[in-house]
């Protein structure tokens, strides 16, 4: 199954990038992705999995990523400076915020005349569903967080190698980033995917092929997660179905971080798995896409 649809669209002064698969007359559900990457790290087995259980799959590039309109007149924040204030409890200025990008999936939902749809986002991306759901509850069907958080500062930070790999600027010289990429994902994709060297490689490659070089969007991306808000009181008043999935190798959002997700959901219901860091392996494609239709399901009538 190939990219059905595919677009951009409009949202206030942004193009958004899309694709999609399956059946454009199926319910939608959109793929909301995290930080510093595009929406072809929602893998095509992916999509398709969720395709051939009755969805039209939407996947997109956030604001600053891919595709997607880049906003370079907001300046680059420095990492290192970001953590620190965060860590000493100070919130400063940022180029734009998570509520900002939950409005852009709003805005693409409007964009394609969709209603309501169900919502499934992973890692920043999961931060981002969440305030959709907060901020437009009557748009989301269904609320999918993966390897995600709710914000609050007092839970556990990535694990410091996990950090440092992070935040640090990468390379613009080809064969360097092909070799940051890869011992980044080495340090954050957990025991249970251990692809060869040669396949990380090449698909470290082919990612940065599509994305580039060009780090500025991904630095004012950082800046919004740093500096996000603890939805956790917001999140107790939601009515929707939601799932909360996360690996418990995770080195980067940590378990201690989905279990509060979850706990701070009313009704929410849990996948939890052992070996996976913060990525979606290829063998857990089938039981997470299970998992997400079970749950989307709970809101039909």
């Amino acid at each position: 199954m190939s990219p059905s649809p595919s677009g951009t669209t409009r949202v206030g002064e942004l193009d958004l990038a899309w694709d999609s698969f399956g059946d454009p007359t199926a319910p939608p559900l959109v793929l909301v992705m995290g930080l510093a990457v595009d929406r072809g790290y929602w893998r095509d087995p992916f999509c398709e999995a969720l395709a051939a259980r009755g969805r039209w799959v939407i996947r997109f590039d956030n604001r600053d990523i891919g595709g997607s309109t880049r906003l370079d007149h907001l300046g680059v924040p420095g990492a290192a400076k970001l953590i620190l204030q965060r860590r000493l409890g100070r919130h400063v200025p940022v180029p734009y915020h998570l509520e900002d990008m939950a409005d852009d999936v709003v805005g693409l939902l409007d964009g394609l005349g969709i209603e309501r749809a169900d919502l499934v986002g992973s890692s920043m991306g999961g931060m981002i569903v969440q305030e959709a759901a907060i901020r437009h509850p009557a748009r989301v069907r269904s609320l999918t967080s993966i390897m995600s958080t709710t914000g609050d500062p007092r839970l556990p930070w990535p694990k410091l190698q996990a950090l440092f790999w992070l935040a640090r600027r990468s390379p613009v010289e080809l064969e360097a980033r092909v070799t940051h990429f890869r011992k980044l994902r080495e340090r954050i994709d957990g025991g249970f995917y251990r692809p060869s060297h040669e396949e990380r490689e090449a698909q470290c490659r082919a990612d940065i092929a599509r994305l580039g070089f060009d780090d500025r969007g991904a630095a004012r991306q950082f800046a919004a997660v740093t500096m996000q808000r603890d939805r956790t009181e917001d999140l107790g008043r939601l009515d929707v179905p939601a799932l909360v999935v996360h690996g418990l190798s995770d080195p980067l959002v940590r378990p201690a971080c989905g279990q509060a997700t979850a706990a701070a959901i009313p009704g929410a219901r849990t996948a939890w798995f052992d070996l996976m860091g913060h990525i979606i392996a290829p063998e857990l494609y089938e039981p997470i896409a299970d998992a997400i239709l079970e749950n989307a399901r709970r809101a039909e009538p």
